[in-house]
């Protein structure tokens, strides 16, 4: 519904309401004023469920409260690790009351189990083309491929080569094993996390082939930064595993 039709509803309308009718409809339109300023909506803290509609299109977020600031609060989705923040002047936000709350739950964590069934199924085949493409790597070795990236330097690629791309505009590191290779860019599948990159040559600073050593210290640091995001998550410091995970994804092994 438009602005103008939205107008026209309430005069045409409003006269017919009940004076109690017309009280609510004050208050609520009170509410989503004072939450479009960017204050915090009224009744919102820690602990209570909440709808989250997107202001400039049509998204919603459901989740609980985990954390509030003055301008925004983080909610998590049932079934989900990630928290999602929410910018009070960004969204219309709804307060779910119980009975709601736990007809959406069911439904969410039934979507979340899809969601990971379908996730872990495709993990797997990565992980299988990953130690495919390494036990082949010989073999593809003596074929390379030249590709050339932003500075003009040309690479030698191969399936099974695990390779450092770097790109200074997003300031972005990756590292891991080369399983597809195209015209313009490659697919890489982390080796000791579960993200797989398509790496564009023509984006790319830096585009190297690790040797055996650089490999060995990659893998050690990697698995190091991995280890302590889990125990942060483990001892269910949340907030401290998701900025480690910040900090270290596409961060540079030094």
């Amino acid at each position: 519904m438009s602005d103008k039709t939205f107008l026209a509803f309430i005069e045409t309308n409003a006269q017919r309401c009940e004076t109690e009718t017309l009280e609510a409809a004050r208050k609520h339109i009170a509410d989503i004023i004072a939450l479009r300023l960017g204050g915090k909506p009224p009744g919102l803290k820690r602990g209570v469920a909440i709808e989250a509609k997107r202001l400039d299109y049509e998204w919603y977020e459901y989740g609980e409260v985990t954390r509030l600031s003055p301008k925004t609060c983080y909610i998590q989705e049932p079934g989900r690790k990630h928290e999602t923040r929410i910018i009070y002047s960004k969204f219309a936000i709804r307060i779910l009351d119980p009975k709601e709350w736990s007809w959406i739950e069911q439904d969410l964590l039934k979507r979340s189990q899809e969601i990971d069934e379908k996730i872990a199924a495709e993990e797997r085949d990565r992980e299988e083309d990953r130690e495919a493409a390494l036990r082949d790597r010989e073999k593809y070795s003596k074929k390379p491929r030249i590709v050339t990236i932003k500075s003009g330097a040309e690479v030698a690629l191969y399936r099974g080569a695990y390779v450092h791309a770097f790109d200074a505009d997003d300031d972005h590191h990756v590292y891991g094993v080369v399983v597809n290779l195209r015209r313009s860019a490659c697919d890489v599948k982390s080796v000791n996390w579960s993200w797989h990159h398509t790496v564009g040559y023509a984006d790319c600073d830096v585009l190297n082939v690790l040797d055996d050593a650089e490999l060995a210290r990659v893998d050690s640091v990697l698995k190091s930064r991995q280890k302590e995001i889990e125990d942060a998550r483990s001892e269910g410091k949340t907030e401290k595993a998701v900025r480690l995970e910040n900090e270290y994804y596409g961060a540079e092994v030094v």
